[in-house]
C-alpha cells in the first residue's frame, strides 16, 4: 500500500511482474503433472527401454568426445612458443625444452589411453544394444509381471558402474590436455590403473546381473535355453573386452612418468615460466 500511495505506476509494474512469475510456475507445475501421469501410464518395460536408452546416449557421448582426443596434440601452444622467444639465459632455454618435451610426450600418451579406451566403450555399447533388443514391446495396457520395485531400481542403474569408470578416464585426460603445466606425473598414471582395475570385470559381472534377473522375466520358466544362449554370446564379448583391457593396463603400467614435483619446486617453475 505504501508503494501504490507513494508511486502508482511503479506498483502496477511489480503487481505486472507477480501475476507474470505465477503464470510461469503454473505452465511449469502443470507441465510436471502431465510428465507424472504420463510416466505412471508407461509399462515397466518401457521405462526400463527409456533408461537403457540414455545409457546408450551417455555412451554416444562419450565415444564422441574421446575421439576428439584421440589425436595428440603436438604443437606447441603460444603461451610455451613465448617462452623460447623471450628466454634469453641458457639454463631457461634448457629448462623450457625440457618442459615442452615432457609436455609432448605427455600428449602422445595421453593420446594412446584414449585409442586404447575407445573399443571398451564400444563393447559396452555392444551390451546395452544387445540387452535393449531383448526387452518386450508391450501395450501400456499390458500388466508387466514380476517386475517389482527392486528390479525396476536395479534396471535403472544397470550401466552406471561402466559409464562412470570410463568418463573417468575422460577426466583424467581431458586434465592432461588443457592444463598448460601438466605432463605425465604418477597421479595420472596411478588414477588411470585404479580405475581401469575398478573396470576388470565389471562388463562380466553387469551382464550376468541383469540376465539373471532378466531371463526368468522375459521367458519365465523356460528362461534356461534363452539364458545359455545370452551367456554363450556374451561370453565372447567379454574376451574380447579382457583382451583389449589386458593391452590397456599393460601399456599404462609401463609409462614411464614424472617424479612429482614438491609444491615449493612447481610454484617456482612456474613462476620462471610467467616471468
Amino acid at each position: 500500500m505504501a508503494i501504490l500511495v507513494a508511486d502508482p505506476s511503479l506498483a502496477w509494474q511489480e503487481a505486472s511482474k507477480s501475476k507474470q512469475s505465477i503464470r510461469l510456475m503454473t505452465a511449469g507445475t502443470l507441465d510436471s503433472i502431465d510428465r507424472t501421469i504420463s510416466w505412471s501410464l508407461r509399462s515397466d518395460w518401457d521405462i526400463v527401454r527409456r533408461d537403457w536408452s540414455m545409457a546408450v546416449g551417455d555412451i554416444n557421448d562419450l565415444l564422441e568426445n574421446l575421439t576428439e582426443h584421440a589425436k595428440p596434440s603436438l604443437d606447441l601452444t603460444p603461451h610455451l612458443a613465448r617462452l623460447t622467444v623471450r628466454s634469453t639465459v641458457q639454463s631457461d632455454v634448457l629448462d623450457h625444452t625440457i618442459f615442452q618435451t615432457r609436455r609432448r610426450a605427455a600428449m602422445v600418451l595421453r593420446a594412446e589411453v584414449v585409442s586404447s579406451t575407445i573399443p571398451l566403450v564400444k563393447l559396452a555399447r555392444i551390451l546395452i544394444k544387445k540387452l535393449l533388443k531383448m526387452i518386450p514391446k508391450k501395450r501400456n495396457s499390458e500388466p508387466d509381471t514380476g517386475i517389482n520395485s527392486e528390479t525396476l531400481e536395479q534396471f535403472h542403474d544397470a550401466f552406471d558402474s561402466i559409464t562412470a569408470d570410463l568418463m573417468e578416464i575422460m577426466s583424467s585426460v581431458r586434465f592432461v590436455k588443457y592444463n598448460r603445466e601438466a605432463t605425465l606425473g604418477v597421479d595420472f598414471r596411478d588414477d588411470i590403473l585404479t580405475t581401469l582395475n575398478d573396470l576388470t570385470k565389471i562388463l562380466e559381472t553387469t551382464s550376468t546381473n541383469i540376465a539373471s534377473r532378466l531371463m526368468p522375466l522375459l521367458y519365465g520358466a523356460e528362461h534356461a535355453p534363452h539364458a545359455s544362449e545370452f551367456k554363450a554370446w556374451s561370453l565372447t564379448l567379454e574376451e574380447a573386452w579382457d583382451k583389449v583391457f589386458a593391452r590397456l593396463l599393460v601399456r599404462v603400467s609401463s609409462f614411464e612418468v614424472e617424479p612429482e614435483e614438491q609444491p615449493q619446486q612447481e610454484n617456482q617453475r612456474i613462476r620462471e615460466i610467467d616471468t
